[in-house]
């Protein structure tokens, strides 16, 4: 049951990775899916880390949404969407509150990078 939950889990997130990249959005059903194992894979796990590792991914959330709200009242356009915060959602039910500062730290790093390489700023550049 352990080893099916990790392999569903991992290969949502190769299933994100390859829709983001080539669409540039991350679907809710996908992250649903990787949220969803996220859970699973901690009651499995440590069923007595559940709280934490909600508690983390309500935090990761909130703070990723807080970031994407200034962001868009910074730049006045919409650049980062809300799949990245499900996204961090989905790894912080998993992993819990270890290396929080540095995965919030990369996942924005991306979203920004991303969303100043997108189509029409590649397009508006060539």
């Amino acid at each position: 049951m352990y080893l099916s939950v990790v392999l569903i889990g991992v290969t949502t997130v190769f299933a994100l990775m390859y829709y983001d990249v080539r669409y540039y959005r991350l679907p809710n059903l996908l992250t649903a899916v990787f949220a969803f194992m996220g859970m699973l894979h901690t009651q499995l796990a440590s069923p007595e880390e559940l709280v934490n590792h909600l508690l983390a991914g309500f935090i990761g959330f909130a703070s990723y949404t807080l970031i994407s709200l200034f962001y868009r009242h910074l730049r006045k356009r919409e650049e980062m969407g809300m799949g990245d915060a499900k996204f961090f959602c989905g790894d912080r039910l998993m992993v819990g509150r270890l290396f929080f500062g540095a995965s919030f730290t990369s996942c924005v790093d991306v979203g920004t990078h991303r969303s100043s390489l997108s189509k029409d700023h590649l397009q508006a550049c060539s």
